[in-house]
């Protein structure tokens, strides 16, 4: 299947597609997104052929099969290699 979407969308698609969100206490599955530049807008397509529009920036509620734990670091900042400077 051919499917036309910004570098961006495409991003998003990648990780987003299959997620489960909750919207409202419900449980929705993304099938796909699409971006408004102007709003910075997520439009998001649900399986259910429900969609609804969310900020790229905000946080949201997601069904996750494990739970993640934000820790701090525990070794130094990795820092990039040092040579030729690409053109």
């Amino acid at each position: 299947m051919r499917a036309e979407f910004t570098f961006d969308e495409y991003v998003y698609n990648q990780s987003l597609i299959g997620a489960t969100i909750y919207y409202d206490d419900s449980l929705k599955t993304i099938e796909y997104v699409k971006l408004d530049k102007q709003t910075r807008q997520i439009i998001v397509h649900c399986v259910s052929g429900d969609v609804f529009t969310c900020m790229q920036d905000e946080m949201f509620d997601w069904e996750v099969t494990t739970e993640k734990e934000y820790k701090a670091p525990t070794l130094p900042r990795l820092k990039g290699r040092k040579g030729k400077k690409r053109r």
